[in-house]
């Protein structure tokens, strides 16, 4: 798993890498490498949709897919390489050094693991594995996470990986992905000749907590989101530097790339990349004089390129081009009306609680150390006022949106507070340079107990990493209905599917196809309904014979042991045919 996953992670680099170099654009350092990923990620997950959208996706053109890319990814490493040989590594500070070490071992024994997350094991890898044994894209109703296509790019690029039997890898991607962030940073901190150890401690920290151990080291697209939007946050900063050096068109295209990864890792970041790009339009526009032709379309060439396909094949099949989002708008019959709306009420209503569990999330979400250089950012006279304005509004504006819309978690800042803890660490306030004799009393306040609850919270994936514990064992710990799913893959046909609605369940584990909508149910396939506690039959299914009943089923367990699992009436009865609507 983790060869694959670095072979996926290496090949989109080079792949990249390959493509710009083609093309003739010359982005410097770091921003060249950081770019080079997210285009070659975004080409292979285009490559798939493509397949996908002409039923082709089966295993052995994906597996091929996969081939290609590792052939040109090591073509494009073998020409960056040449074309920018390694210099002496950086000067970084023991301390900083210390910290990435040791969330990056934490979090590679959390990657290298299988998946157990419940969003990913819910909705991520089941919709590239449902992707390849429909051997196409098709358009379900539920989970409505999954439904909003446009943002399930990064887990359609992730399907060759599966085909090869390797869906956990992905993990290992966003592992990448997570400590390419830190490179980032340091190596912006040495191109200009910092030194010191605290703006390369602070720059660490953006790594250290339990948000990115959580959710970055998962099947999912956080790491990809918090990677591009934070790259857009100092391109903004750097803006009249990356246009001086390279002109307004590469630096619009740039920022193009940068956004749209954004936007395409959660539609809950698209109005801060939106607003990132079009503050990015101001100076390159002024810079472009007659050329404004092109600039329009360099602004846009990411989000024309790997968005419109799938948001028009969405708009097609479904009514809306970001699935339930704007079903209820654009006058959508193919989901239930106001689906989205429940959803995120409900999401709402079980998040925004003051209690202990929402506390510590966000409380434990982001290193104090990053906060304080967000706050140092706003009071730094090394950065121009309007860009510090500039800055601030991006961050109120999505807390507000968090406030307003979305679940109270910080994730949904996206990578905000990254990007402006970078920016102050190349810049920092006086009174954040003072301490350099106690930037260990400023670890060990700001840092340390954060790095320690990763410790204690990544701790129950080393034995798993190491091959201390078997396989089965692990699972039966971290996967609700694990040992129910064993027993109904022997007593349902092979062909059969499940229907699940209302649970969120892992359904990566479940041993047929789990669908969670009645309407989403095939017609030519017999089907099993999951009831728990005596939760109601849905609308348009008849139920049959009861065929497993478990009184005491795990429903409930996740990763975090401190919370007890919640144990529940499992029934799973036939469901008579001819009722499905699909």
């Amino acid at each position: 798993m983790l060869v694959a996953g670095l072979t996926s992670f290496a090949a989109c680099l080079g792949t990249g890498s390959l493509v710009v170099r083609l093309v003739g654009l010359r982005w410097p350092a770091p921003f060249l490498q950081i770019a080079a990923v997210l285009l070659g990620l975004h080409l292979q997950s285009l490559a798939v949709q493509a397949l996908a959208m002409a039923h082709a996706a089966t295993p052995a053109a994906l597996i091929g897919l996969w081939i290609a890319m590792v052939v040109l990814g090591a073509c494009g490493i073998v020409g960056l390489w040449r074309s920018r040989p390694p210099r002496e590594l950086p000067d970084i500070p023991p301390i900083a050094l210390a910290l990435l070490a040791v969330v990056a071992a934490i979090g590679l024994a959390a990657a290298v693991v299988p998946s157990t997350k419940i969003d990913e094991v819910y909705y991520v890898i089941p919709f590239a594995g449902r992707l390849i044994a429909d051997h196409g894209l098709m358009a379900y109703r539920q989970p409505v996470e999954a439904a909003v296509l446009v943002q399930m790019t990064y887990a359609a690029g992730a399907a060759p990986l599966q085909a090869l039997g390797f869906p956990g890898a992905v993990n290992v991607v966003s592992w990448a992905l997570g400590l390419s962030l830190v490179w980032f940073g340091w190596r912006l901190l040495r191109e200009q000749g910092t030194t010191g150890p605290l703006p390369y401690v602070i720059v660490a920290a953006v790594a250290v907590g339990a948000y990115p151990l959580g959710f970055h080291v998962t099947a999912g697209s956080h790491a990809l989101g918090d990677l591009s939007l934070a790259g857009a946050v100092v391109g903004l900063a750097f803006a009249a530097r990356l246009i001086a050096a390279n002109g307004p068109l590469p630096y619009a295209a740039l920022m193009s790339l940068l956004s749209w990864s954004a936007a395409s890792a959660k539609l809950s970041l698209l109005p801060v990349s939106v607003a990132c790009l079009a503050l990015a339009a101001v100076p390159a526009w002024h810079a472009a004089s007659g050329r404004r032709l092109f600039l329009v379309l360099a602004l846009g060439w990411a989000w024309l390129l790997f968005g419109a396909p799938i948001a028009v094949w969405d708009w097609l099949h479904t009514g809306s081009p970001f699935g339930p989002v704007l079903a209820d708008l654009l006058g959508s019959t193919f989901f239930a009306p106001g689906a989205f709306a429940e959803y995120a009420a409900r999401t709402r209503d079980n998040d925004w609680k003051f209690d202990g569990p929402f506390l510590l999330d966000n409380g434990a979400a982001l290193a104090g150390l990053v906060w304080l250089a967000v706050a140092g950012l706003f009071l730094s006279s090394g950065w121009p006022a309007a860009f510090r304005w500039m800055a601030a509004a991006l961050l109120l504006g999505q807390a507000i949106l968090l406030a307003a819309l979305l679940p109270g978690h910080v994730r949904f800042l996206g990578g905000l507070p990254a990007g402006l803890a970078i920016c102050c660490a190349l810049r920092p306030p006086d009174w954040l340079e003072r301490p350099r004799r106690g930037v260990l009393a400023f670890v060990f306040l700001l840092v340390v107990p954060w790095l320690a609850g990763q410790v204690v919270y990544g701790a129950q994936f080393v034995p798993q990493a190491l091959g201390l514990e078997d396989g089965t064992a692990f699972l039966r710990r971290h996967i609700a209905l694990f040992d129910d799913f064993r027993r109904l893959d022997s007593l349902l046909p092979r062909d059969a599917v499940l229907i699940a609605p209302g649970m969120r369940a892992a359904s990566a584990y479940a041993p047929r196809p789990m669908l969670f909508d009645p309407a989403d149910l095939p017609n030519d396939r017999p089907a099993f309904l999951l009831t728990v506690s005596g939760s109601e039959t849905p609308e348009g299914i008849a139920v049959g014979t009861e065929v497993y009943a478990n009184p005491i089923a795990r429903l409930s367990i996740g990763r975090r042991w401190w919370v007890p699992a919640l144990e529940g009436d499992l029934r799973v009865y036939s469901v008579r045919r001819g009722t499905s609507l699909r």
